[in-house]
């Protein structure tokens, strides 16, 4: 009976790998990017974007995948449902990007600049954040914004995020 119970609990441990292969690989392929995300207005110290909203597994994974612009004056803001340390990567993203980690303050926690890459180089929050912000490599610069100062977007506190 030992031997039944250990047997299934293989075949469902397989099954589950297999389903969460299938898909990772079929739904996140980046060749369906980019997708449609809703959008919102984002300011810092009076500097504003135009964001697309990335709430989703599919549009967070996405994200800017197969782009080969981003207008300025435009970013992608992911939204996670708590804080966590976050993880970003530039497999299939074309353009280079600027890359601020927020606190669920909404302030910035860190800056970061990513070049475009096969995926090799991970880029890690020091600290569990709630939101990132993907733009063009400058604007932060440009507009005199640094880690500490507070961002502003309409989005509500408590989204339904999946």
């Amino acid at each position: 009976q030992k031997r039944i119970v250990k047997l299934s609990m293989m075949v469902q441990t397989m099954d589950m790998a297999i389903t969460a292969a299938t898909y990772i690989l079929g739904t996140f392929r980046n060749d369906s990017c980019p997708v449609s995300n809703p959008t919102t207005s984002f300011s810092v110290n009076g500097a504003v974007l135009s964001v697309e909203v990335a709430a989703d597994k599919i549009s967070r994974s996405c994200g800017l995948a197969n782009r080969d612009r981003l207008p300025m004056g435009h970013g992608m803001l992911f939204i996670y449902e708590k804080e966590r340390f976050l993880e970003f990567w530039m497999k299939e993203t074309r353009i280079p990007l600027a890359l601020a980690y927020i606190g669920n303050d909404r302030k910035i926690r860190e800056i970061l600049h990513m070049d475009p890459d096969t995926g090799q180089h991970i880029y890690r929050s020091h600290e569990p954040v709630q939101y990132a912000l993907e733009t063009n490599p400058d604007w932060f610069s440009t507009n005199d914004i640094s880690v500490g100062d507070r961002v502003n977007f309409s989005w509500p506190d408590h989204p339904t995020i999946n």
